[in-house]
């Protein structure tokens, strides 16, 4: 359970930045590197989409090469067809393999070196196919075994890539946002715990978003202090007023639901804010890290 704090602030953060920091809980510490890793592996797969995607585009603008077609495989109808019937190209399938999908077989020419591949046709593409066998060929510059592709009548290629982009893009924004919440929100927290400027805050509101998975939210109030110590050593009269509370700064943290449920609106709690920006502020008892006491620091 956690204490509701009566206005004064832990010791361990009085002591002189930056202090030393270390985990809150210990049990969730390696679970926090497993799933660091998991999203590493994640970050690999958004790249490796996004490659794939750049290569289609690639793909797709890449000046055509003649080919010929070598063969339209169809796969027979109600399974009663005859395989070796011709479609309007006249050409058939030389093996004996009946596919499932009607596929169109091709060869063409790259710098001396005759290449061959092959790729799904729809049956109303098969309809317009000319009656020459030949076919242009897109393939990729100084990586043509990584890709090649035949122009079919009708094509839908880029109907596909835009669909391929839009998932690329949802994965990796997905991926970014998973990356912010498990490195740079951990780092803020830390560096806030290191250097940060502690003071008093007021719980202003409590908040639960979502229906099923609920996010608890704390609305807090703190005052800024305003730093006049070299002021206050140039002109001694103003010393008196350098540690007077100058403005106030509104923030919002996502907490456990233990935290959320041991304070109250109006509650006093400790935070942390950066001074160089007051806008990067945490509560200190609902963070990932806690700071050393000067006595535990001078012992380790």
């Amino acid at each position: 359970m956690f204490d509701v704090m009566d206005g004064s602030i832990e010791s361990e953060l009085l002591a002189a930045a930056p202090r030393q920091t270390v985990h809150r809980n210990q049990n969730i510490r390696i679970g926090t590197y497993v799933n660091r890793f998991a999203i590493v592996l994640l970050i690999g797969l958004g790249l490796l989409m996004f490659v794939y995607f750049c290569l289609q585009i690639i793909l797709g603008a890449s000046p055509p090469r003649i080919g010929r077609i070598t063969a339209v495989n169809i796969p027979p109808a109600h399974g009663s067809a005859n395989p070796t019937d011709s479609p309007s190209s006249g050409l058939i399938s030389s093996s004996g393999i009946i596919p499932k999908v009607a596929t169109l077989q091709y060869v063409f020419t790259v710098n001396d070196r005759q290449m061959g591949g092959s790729a799904p046709i729809m049956p109303e593409q098969v309809k317009l196919l000319p009656e020459a066998d030949t076919i242009k060929i897109r393939c990729l510059p100084f990586l043509v075994d990584m890709g090649h592709r035949p122009i079919l009548p009708n094509d839908t290629f880029w109907g596909w890539i835009g669909i391929l982009g839009l998932i690329t893009l949802l994965t990796n924004v997905v991926i970014g946002t998973l990356c912010w919440f498990a490195f740079v929100t951990p780092r803020i927290e830390r560096e806030l715990c290191r250097s940060g400027r502690a003071t008093t805050a007021t719980v202003i509101r409590k908040e639960v978003l979502g229906s099923t998975s609920h996010t608890f939210v704390l609305h807090y109030r703190f005052e800024l202090a305003k730093d006049n110590s070299r002021a206050a050593a140039a002109d001694p009269t103003q010393s008196g007023q350098a540690d007077k509370p100058v403005a106030e700064a509104l923030g919002q943290m996502r907490v456990s639901k233990q935290f959320w449920e041991s304070v109250d609106e109006g509650n006093w709690v400790t935070a942390l804010y950066s001074t160089k920006d007051p806008e990067i502020n945490m509560l200190y008892a609902a963070g990932m890290y806690a700071a050393v006491s000067a006595t535990r620091a001078v012992r380790a």
